[in-house]
C-alpha cells in the first residue's frame, strides 16, 4: 500500500511543491508508528524491491522523525528499521545487503542537527559493543531538504565531527536556488566540495546548468563567466578529492 502511496501526487504547481509532495503519503503512515511496525515493513520492501531489480547493496535515507521525536522513540524507529534490513537479507540468503543513511534536515537549528548526529553515532557505538550485526547498518549521515536559504556553514562542524566518527558524510547541496542565484548554489556546492569531510555529493544539479542558456533578463555576461568558472573549480576539485557525484 506505501509504494502505491508514493506514488500519488496531490498537487505539482512548480517543482519544489512537486518534490514535497512525494513524500506527503509516506509521513502519514510513519509519523504516527509508535511500535516501528511500518518502518520495519517499510525498510524490509525497500530491500527486497532492491533486490529484484539486480541490485547488491542498498542505502535507504530516512530521518526517523528525529526532528521531533524524543531520543526513546528515534531509537526504536531505527532499531525497527535495522531489523527490517536484517530480515530481507535473511530472506534473500545474503545476496543483498542494506544500511542507512542518516537525513538532517537543513531547516533545523545547529543544536538540533547535532543532537540527532550525536545520538545517532552513540547508538552505533553501543551497538558495536552490544549487538555488532546492528552497527554496520547505521552507515552514513546526509544534509536533506530545501537549500534556498541554506548556508553550508552553520550545520558544517556536525558533519565534521560525524565523519570523525566514522559515519560516510553525504550532502544534497547546489540542487535548488531562488530565481536569479544560482551563483549561491554553486557556491555552497564549492563550499561542501572543499570541506575535506564530504564523501558523497547528491544532486548537484547547478553543476550541469548551461550558462549559455541562462536568460538574459536574470545573467549578464559577467554572471555567466562567474558561473562558468565556478562550475570548472568544483568539477576539478571533485576529481582531486576523489568525490562520489550521485542523482537521486
Amino acid at each position: 500500500h506505501l509504494a502505491k502511496l508514493m506514488r500519488y501526487r496531490p498537487e505539482s504547481a512548480g517543482v519544489k511543491s512537486f518534490h514535497g509532495s512525494q513524500f506527503n503519503p509516506s509521513r502519514y503512515l510513519l509519523d504516527d508508528d509508535p511500535t516501528g511496525y511500518y518502518h520495519q515493513r517499510w525498510v524490509k520492501g525497500i530491500v527486497l524491491a532492491s533486490a529484484r531489480e539486480g541490485n547488491r547493496q542498498v542505502a535507504i535515507r530516512a530521518t526517523f522523525g528525529s526532528d521531533w521525536r524524543s531520543d526513546i522513540e528515534l531509537r526504536n524507529m531505527i532499531e525497527a528499521g535495522v531489523k527490517g534490513i536484517l530480515e530481507a537479507e535473511k530472506e534473500l540468503g545474503g545476496k543483498t545487503k542494506g544500511v542507512f543513511i542518516l537525513g538532517i534536515r537543513k531547516d533545523v537549528s545547529l543544536e538540533k542537527a547535532r543532537w540527532i548526529a550525536r545520538q545517532w553515532t552513540a547508538l552505533r557505538r553501543e551497538w558495536e559493543r552490544e549487538r555488532p550485526e546492528y552497527a554496520p547498518k547505521l552507515f552514513g549521515i546526509d544534509s536533506m531538504g530545501l537549500e534556498e536559504k541554506f548556508d553550508f556553514k552553520k550545520h558544517a562542524e556536525v558533519f565534521k565531527e560525524a565523519s570523525r566518527a566514522g559515519q560516510v558524510v553525504m550532502y544534497h547541496v547546489g540542487e535548488f536556488w531562488d530565481r536569479g542565484f544560482l551563483q549561491g548554489a554553486l557556491k555552497n556546492l564549492e563550499m561542501a566540495v572543499s570541506s575535506g569531510f564530504v564523501s558523497v555529493i547528491t544532486n548537484p544539479v547547478s553543476l550541469f546548468v548551461d550558462p549559455g542558456s541562462l536568460p538574459d533578463e536574470l545573467y549578464d555576461q559577467e554572471k555567466r563567466l562567474e558561473i562558468a568558472a565556478l562550475q570548472k573549480r568544483i568539477t576539478a576539485e571533485l576529481a582531486k578529492r576523489s568525490i562520489v557525484v550521485e542523482i537521486s
